[in-house]
């Protein structure tokens, strides 16, 4: 974590002359402007003490040109850029996976959690893609993490469902006709197929039996995409706490039967307001029936009483007015909302040939998670789902994610592992030392290149990465990472000879190599994805 180190280094030189410092960024300067880092430090102190942050930057550039990890240090505007040691900077290549102790976090995330009511589309795919991923970055820095699936099998729901596949029953059977079909019943092809596996089981109660086979291909489905839950935890486990939990609510004043129903009252004196939330929400039904707010409000009870140090929701963009809903909730129950950390994914757009494909869940038309990894493959999907932040939509160009070419990003990053694994091969035929699997690496024989720092720096700065999308919560950050790191393995193939004459030259270059090659490997595994030896 080349740009935390020097953070550190940083915050300790100017700690007696400036004490306690503010956070402040240690950046990528804009092209065409001298050194490796800018460190906005200065603009941040002299706002702070009221100063000319100029004369500001050029007393700290004086500071920190006494590091001995620096070579040079210039005032620019209110920055300092930095160029900093070959000496430190392969130093930090050698380690830079080893990941920075940390206190153990057990993390519960919660995603996917689609309706069983039909199969998983590519907008679910994009929520197991970014839940998924979250999960493996936080194992990779030490966290125990658990992935939950949240079975809506109770409600209303479930019964369309119910309706749908009785529907088609009767009309396999010749007791009824397409016309008869609920109007608010779910029209996919897979009712049909539901059906006519229920006709030849001879099953009772279609709900039941259409939820068991959806999930059972979900569970498939997931697998497929690398996405392996650890629980499938059923709403309908929930429902004999809720009554409890909702007498507890009358009992201090959190909720109120009005007309035959019972309501949450968000602006009790015992419950806060959490972003403006003070709509009062129905908790049951005048029919007795419970609401979706009734079981989500038990169920995060749930969670917080199994001694997670954080909890994560994955959800998509239109539950955006539910976030303070359930906040609210939660410190109703007398609970700590800051452990509690949503998560919102905006939708995905499909596009063939140029032209985006028409999609409506209800009316069966859209197109399924299987059928874009069997289209494209898993790696494919993953990368491209995984390559913008969540609150940004995602355009999927099925079209690109097909290509073998450096069109596709997840071909050119792929590519740039298997034309390493290519390098080493040709050097172990040739007589060179090759680099072996997590081997200490010696970078001292190289010559300080600008192609061998470039591709230095992107290695060295991978775990900042990582830890930049673990406090925002978001992977993205990792694909970008990755095609830097992949262009400029290309740029220094072509500009820096491996297989020299200069044995110790070669020897060194060849160990970048086997940095460049773990990092890529690394942070495919982080996103699910594969990192091939060939191509």
């Amino acid at each position: 974590m080349l740009k935390k180190d020097l953070k550190e280094k940083i915050s300790r030189r100017l700690a007696d002359k400036y004490g306690v410092l503010p956070e402040f960024a240690v950046s990528t300067p804009p092209s065409g402007v001298g050194g490796d880092y800018a460190v906005n430090l200065p603009m941040i102190l002299a706002k702070k003490a009221g100063v000319n942050p100029k004369q500001l930057a050029a007393d700290i550039a004086v500071e920190l040109s006494s590091l001995p990890e620096i070579k040079r240090a210039s005032a620019l505007g209110g920055f300092v850029n930095i160029e900093i040691e070959n000496d430190y900077l392969f130093g930090v290549v050698g380690r830079f996976d080893e990941p920075s102790p940390s206190e153990p976090k057990r993390i519960l995330i919660e995603f996917v959690s689609s309706n069983p009511t039909g199969p998983l589309h590519i907008g679910h795919g994009r929520c197991a893609a970014i839940g998924d991923s979250l999960a493996r970055l936080y194992e990779y820095l030490g966290a125990k993490v658990e992935r939950e699936y949240y079975v809506n099998d109770a409600g209303n729901q479930i019964k369309i469902l119910s309706a749908s596949v009785a529907a088609r029953i009767r009309e396999l059977d010749g007791r009824g006709s397409p016309s008869d079909f609920p109007e608010n019943g779910y029209k996919g092809e897979y009712i049909y197929d539901i059906a006519r596996k229920a006709v030849a089981a001879g099953v009772v109660d279609p709900g039941i039996f259409a939820r068991d086979i959806i999930m059972e291909e979900t569970r498939d489905d997931l697998a497929g995409f690398r996405v392996k839950m650890d629980t499938y935890f059923s709403e309908t486990s929930l429902l004999p706490r809720v009554d409890a939990m909702l007498r507890d609510f009358i009992s201090r004043g959190l909720a109120y039967e009005n007309d035959g129903a019972l309501w949450f009252s968000a602006l009790s004196e015992t419950s806060a307001e959490v972003d403006g939330e003070k709509e009062e929400r129905v908790l049951r039904k005048r029919t007795g029936e419970l609401t979706y707010f009734a079981s989500d409000i038990a169920y995060h009870a749930d969670k917080y009483s199994r001694g997670y140090d954080e909890i994560i929701d994955v959800w998509g963009a239109d539950h955006h007015g539910y976030v303070a809903r359930i906040k609210n909730s939660v410190k109703a129950l007398g609970l700590d909302a800051s452990k509690l950390k949503i998560i919102l994914y905006q939708l995905v757009s499909l596009k063939r040939a140029g032209k985006k494909v028409a999609m409506s869940t209800r009316a069966g038309e859209f197109v399924t998670l299987r059928e874009i990894v069997g289209e494209v493959g898993a790696d494919a999907a993953r990368f491209f789902l995984l390559a913008r932040a969540p609150a940004s939509p995602v355009e999927f160009d099925v079209d690109l994610a097909k290509k073998h070419s450096s069109e596709n990003p997840v071909f050119y990053v792929q590519y740039a592992h298997a034309r390493i694994s290519s390098v080493f091969a040709e050097a172990a035929r040739r007589g060179y030392r090759v680099p072996a699997e997590g081997k200490t690496i010696d970078l001292a024989c190289l010559s300080g290149d600008e192609a061998e720092r470039d591709l230095a720096k992107s290695i060295a700065t991978l775990g900042d990465t990582f830890e930049l999308c673990a406090r925002e919560y978001t992977a993205h950050h990792i694909t970008a990472h990755l095609l830097e790191i992949a262009r400029r393995l290309h740029n220094f193939y072509e500009k820096c000879r491996v297989l020299s004459d200069d044995k110790d030259m070669a020897a060194s270059r060849l160990d970048l190599l086997s940095a460049a090659r773990r990092a890529i490997k690394l942070g495919l595994s982080v996103l699910g994805v594969e990192a091939p030896d060939k191509m």
